[in-house]
């Protein structure tokens, strides 16, 4: 289960913007210098409101034309996820690695992508997303589609406004992260295959 760092995940799409939009990097280059905008969110703007790009494309098509770099601060996997569960979050750790080891045994094709707020879990795109909150517990969101669910999990709240993220559970101790949360997993697994 390969942890990757926001860079590789960034240089990953970037390598597959000809494939996925039609046109080049150089192309969409000379769209956003003709377009003029004030800087790389209103480039990345721009891209998802006129040509329907998804946001993390866009952004980084953007910041590729405009030649900005935010991803020099995302480099040690290892010294964000050190950051994301201190302080008040500490405690969320130990349920966190129950929930990395669940999702290790999914399969050989899942990447782990620490970022400063959150964790995200992907196989072709974004399966899961874990967001530590201190007054409340680890949460976890799945992309599930439509799928009917049942028990503690419900529809997304705290992630309502990621465009994969359907569901979601929050966590408050290691021994939540049972048979129905595997299941729910695997769902969001199998449903990216």
């Amino acid at each position: 289960m390969p942890t990757s760092t926001p860079r590789q995940h960034a240089e990953a799409i970037l390598r597959n913007v000809p494939k996925k939009t039609g046109k080049s990097l150089a192309e969409w280059k000379k769209l956003i210098k003709k377009a003029k905008p004030s800087d790389a969110k209103a480039a990345q703007k721009w891209l998802i409101e006129n040509h329907g790009l998804g946001a993390d494309t866009a952004r980084f098509i953007a910041e590729h034309a405009l030649g900005v770099d935010s991803m020099s601060i995302y480099e040690d996997s290892d010294a964000l996820l050190q950051e994301l569960f201190s302080g008040s979050r500490a405690p969320l750790r130990p349920i966190y690695d129950s929930v990395i080891k669940a999702i290790g045994k999914l399969g050989d094709d899942v990447e782990i992508l620490p970022r400063k707020t959150s964790v995200t879990v992907g196989r072709k795109r974004k399966i899961v997303s874990i967001i530590p909150r201190p007054k409340s517990g680890l949460v976890v969101g799945f992309s599930l589609g439509d799928a009917k669910v049942r028990g503690k999990i419900g529809e997304a709240v705290v992630m309502k406004n990621d465009c994969r993220i359907t569901h979601e559970v929050v966590l408050t101790k290691k021994s939540e992260v049972d048979s129905d949360f595997r299941k729910w997993l695997k769902a969001a697994y199998e449903a990216d295959g």
